[in-house]
């Protein structure tokens, strides 16, 4: 998912991070919560966790974190 910023808007003042972005993208409440824990979540420029709370007008920037290691491809030995 590449990265979405945007103020945090006045219906989720007060929410926890997990449950209001949930709302806001449509995604689980436990995959933004992964996601938060991951470090992809920060509320004006600070990393914010899963339960702080949403204040109305901060700036929020949320997405995945970018992958600190590269897949490394075998070939198969089985033969089908």
């Amino acid at each position: 998912m590449p990265d979405r910023s945007m103020p945090v808007p006045e219906g989720l003042a007060g929410l926890r991070v997990d449950a209001g972005l949930a709302r806001l993208l449509g995604l689980s409440r436990s995959a933004v919560a992964a996601i938060a824990e991951g470090g992809g979540v920060q509320l004006d420029g600070v990393p914010a966790g899963k339960s702080d709370r949403l204040t109305s007008g901060h700036g929020c920037r949320f997405g995945c974190p970018r992958h600190r290691h590269r897949w490394k491809t075998h070939p198969s030995t089985s033969k089908a």
